[in-house]
């Protein structure tokens, strides 16, 4: 599931959030088990973004500031040497396209891109050719880009065929054709990056969608125990406060492209604003306090506990759900959010619930009490 994909229309617009809770301006509170982040209007991060905020929000893209500074020195030195240069961009969506555009910046004349099937790459153009390529024929056309799917299983593509690629693409997390989330298997990716290294292509890891904590690790590449050559974060790392994206990579494939010139220049006039990245340091200082990859596990056995004839699998924070036949999967979004429970659209027969690392025990319990009756309710198809 990406950012794109539709969430159920709200009846009302939403006011404020506290929080897993979201409040319309009537009133009602809704429970959101689909965004999987920090969690909504945390005073952690929210005292700090203001304090930030009476200083200086925004400054021009071609200056530094000291928060963007601390936020690049505070990622290195929690990621593995290879991950030590920091770019700061305004959203993980457009991390991960400045990511790629490093990547073209090596090897210019290459036009492919190869991809691992079921990863997630976000709502932006070369995000939606990598996750549908068969969908986006005009658009991958007029981008000039071709793309190379590599498999969960079975022959991968040879080392020369790779080669021509100017970056292998993945995330931490694939969806199965039975529509399940489920870690991409850590023997898998190994074999991907030996020939991704074998035939010297980047290897690129989407993991906005799944960093701290949401898996049962910090940043969502741990999983399999591979560190990438070039790491997107994003989603939860503006601490539900102010979008923020980043990708890092070795000092070495950044100087190749932008040599000495200021991280700040790479991306959009507002990217590495002081805001985001006050709001970004609050969210790390908050997941490293709270142990939210604990946090998030000990979410989704409760989830699980709680729903245990419908859970699929579970992935730290992220429960897979099966839906009944007898239920209508396509209107179970709708029905929930009548009763104050926000969740993704199904995939096939499979509900996925994401729920923020600040939900509460009381909140969590009515929000599942609710799922429960739909996804038992012999009548609501």
């Amino acid at each position: 599931m990406t950012a794109r994909d539709a969430l159920p229309a709200l009846a009302r617009p939403i006011l404020s959030g506290e929080g897993e809770t979201l409040i319309d301006v009537d009133g009602r509170r809704i429970v959101d088990l689909a965004s999987g982040h920090l969690g909504f209007s945390l005073p952690d991060v929210i005292d700090k973004v203001r304090a930030q905020a009476a200083i200086m929000g925004l400054s021009n893209r071609v200056m530094m500031s000291e928060p963007l500074l601390r936020l690049c020195r505070e990622l290195a030195g929690m990621l593995p040497p290879t991950l030590s240069n920091a770019y700061v961009c305004s959203s993980g969506d457009e991390a991960f396209e400045g990511a790629l555009k490093l990547c073209k910046g090596v090897q210019p004349r290459l036009q492919r891109l190869a991809h691992v099937r079921g990863s997630e790459f976000g709502s932006l153009s070369f995000g939606r050719c990598l996750e549908k390529p068969e969908s986006y024929g005009e658009l991958r056309s007029f981008l000039g880009l071709e793309t190379l799917t590599v498999e969960h299983h079975g022959p991968l593509p040879s080392a020369s065929d790779l080669a021509q690629c100017y970056a292998l693409c993945y995330s931490p997390l694939v969806r199965h054709d039975d529509g399940s989330l489920v870690p991409l298997a850590a023997e898998r990716l190994r074999e991907i990056a030996s020939l991704a290294r074998a035939a010297k292509v980047p290897l690129v890891c989407q993991a906005s969608e799944v960093c701290l904590g949401t898996t049962g690790v910090m940043f969502g590449h741990e999983l399999a125990g591979v560190d990438p050559d070039i790491l997107v974060l994003g989603g939860a790392l503006g601490g539900g406060a102010v979008p923020i994206g980043c990708y890092l990579t070795s000092a070495e494939r950044a100087y190749r492209v932008y040599g000495c010139s200021s991280p700040a220049k790479h991306g959009s006039t507002t990217g590495g604003n002081p805001l985001s990245c006050t709001a970004a340091l609050a969210a790390l200082d908050y997941a490293m306090r709270n142990n939210t990859p604990s946090r998030f596990e000990a979410l989704g056995k409760h989830v699980a506990d709680m729903l245990p004839e419908h859970v699929c699998s579970v992935i730290g924070g992220i429960v897979n759900l099966r839906v009944p036949d007898k239920v209508d999967a396509s209107s179970l979004p709708e029905r929930l959010l009548a009763d104050g429970v926000l969740v993704r659209p199904p995939r096939g027969r499979t509900l996925t619930l994401r729920p923020l690392a600040a939900t509460r025990t009381q909140a969590l319990d009515e929000a599942l009490v609710v799922i429960r009756k739909a996804l038992n309710d012999d009548h609501n198809n």
